[in-house]
């Protein structure tokens, strides 16, 4: 294979292997230059090869000792040197992406030599005996003819401006961009913490939008997407909705949240501070019953927590509006107001129960991967110490390496939410165990201003670009 097709096939073969890391060679001059120096390099065991003429001494001695295709077209060469470039890699102590360049485009070099018709030892020096692709001699190239050379030289650079996309995206970007479906845009938003934007264009009974925003939160059955005046909140299976594009894009934006807190400020300047803001989470009280208005419901309570909402209005509770009330001293109907709150109590109670009892089927159900993947390990590490039969030896020995990768990093989730649920099941069964009290006088109840105390976390989002969020 000569110089120019080495580069060619070592940029296409290099390009392609080095997007599944997301590492695009093409967007630093230094990636381009050693991905095309590094795709000759094994060819400097010959002084008149193109790499070999700038280290004649080099090329002449190792020709002399080895002979071409021989120690430098070797698996064994490819490990030794990429070994050394990855631990100068991290020596670094800084973010390059040296190794996956290296070993790419030094393999590309030897599977596109395997093509010609002399092959090469790849086992070499323990045998010297020549690797091929194909079996056949007739279907393999041969080194210097010109119309293959020019036929693969085409294939190569027809490769190279056809695959643009995939070498600046990255193949998992560029791979779950095809599937228009909210599970691939989630498995892209989990990849890093930068801001996505996101290209969408959707119907939902029978109105059209269209747009860019961006992508603040997804998970497998929903996502949230911001556009300059509103937000789109899609889920999987929802009534009425087609997705005809939804095209994840990322951004040099790293998606980050603020803390803003508060305390004993009215609903107006608690409005002003959640005015036009995605809240990612957030905990309020009132010193009465108040309502929330958010993005698709309204909550009536003295506690709110809160998450993924968007542009939020607190007002006091329309229930307590009358300026006065007058708490009757009557001990009979005291006593029927005692009651009444106790079957209200009852009610909460059972429904805070429902609440834990799903909560935690879904802890079950998020975490049942993982035990799953744990048994199955603890049982293959058993079998493997009673087994004999070397097949079944190497089965379960790749079956422990694919487990032992799947659980790194991993552990048993949990939910603040069950705790939450818990404290307020506490507090209603404590409410509901409390003795009737009678109070002999009538008490008037001011209706006085609400105050809000509390903090919430909301995303800081740059201003779109090219924002062109339509509806039809």
């Amino acid at each position: 294979m000569t110089a120019p097709n080495h580069i060619a096939g070592g940029v296409v073969f290099t390009g392609i292997f080095c997007s599944l890391w997301n590492i695009n060679i093409f967007s630093n001059p230094m990636y381009l230059g050693m991905t095309i120096f590094i795709s000759l390099i094994a060819d400097i065991d010959t002084p008149k090869s193109l790499i070999g003429k700038p280290f004649y001494p080099i090329s002449k001695w190792i020709y002399k000792k080895f002979g071409h295709r021989t120690i430098t077209h070797s698996l064994l060469a490819l490990f030794c040197v990429t070994f050394f470039v990855y631990v100068f890699e991290k020596l670094q102590f800084q973010e390059i992406n040296y190794t996956q360049i290296f070993f790419f485009a030094f393999f590309s070099h030897l599977l596109l030599d395997m093509f010609t018709i002399t092959g090469v030892p790849l086992l070499y020096p323990f045998r010297r005996n020549p690797c091929v692709i194909p079996g056949n001699p007739a279907y393999r190239l041969k080194t210097g003819n010109i119309k293959h050379e020019g036929v693969l030289f085409f294939i190569f650079a027809c490769c190279t401006a056809f695959m643009s996309n995939l070498f600046t995206q990255g193949f998992w970007l560029t791979y779950n961009q095809q599937f228009n479906d909210i599970k691939h845009v989630y498995r892209e938003f989990t990849k890093s913490n930068k801001l996505y934007q996101i290209d969408y264009d959707i119907y939902s009974f029978q109105k059209k939008y269209k747009g860019r925003g961006n992508l603040i939160y997804a998970d497998w059955k929903q996502l949230y997407i911001l556009t300059k005046d509103s937000l789109i909140h899609l889920q999987d299976g929802q009534q009425g909705l087609k997705i005809n594009t939804l095209k994840p894009l990322p951004t040099n934006n790293i998606l980050t949240t603020k803390r803003v807190e508060f305390s004993h400020i009215k609903a107006d300047s608690l409005n002003k501070l959640t005015a036009k803001k995605f809240i990612s989470y957030g905990r309020i009280t009132s010193s009465e019953k108040a309502d929330v208005i958010t993005f698709d419901r309204k909550l009536h309570d003295y506690y709110f927590e809160l998450k993924n909402e968007y542009n939020l209005y607190f007002q006091k509770s329309l229930k307590d509006t009358i300026k006065s009330e007058i708490i009757d001293n009557s001990e009979q109907i005291q006593m029927m107001k005692h009651e009444e709150n106790k079957l209200k109590l009852k009610q909460q109670i059972f429904e805070k129960e429902t609440q834990i009892a799903n909560e935690e089927n879904a802890i079950k159900l998020q975490n049942e991967p993982y035990l799953n993947a744990k048994n199955e390990l603890k049982i293959a590490k058993q079998n493997l110490r009673l087994e004999t039969d070397n097949f079944t030896i190497n089965e379960l020995k790749n079956k422990i390496i694919y487990l032992e990768k799947f659980l790194s990093g991993k552990r048993l989730k949990t939910s603040k939410n069950l705790n939450l649920l818990k404290v307020q099941l506490r507090g209603l069964k404590a409410r509901y165990n409390k003795p009737f009290m009678y109070i002999n006088k009538k008490k008037i109840k001011q209706n006085n201003s609400v105050y809000f105390t509390g903090y919430f976390d909301y995303f800081l989002i740059p201003n779109l670009q090219n924002e062109y969020s339509k509806s039809f």
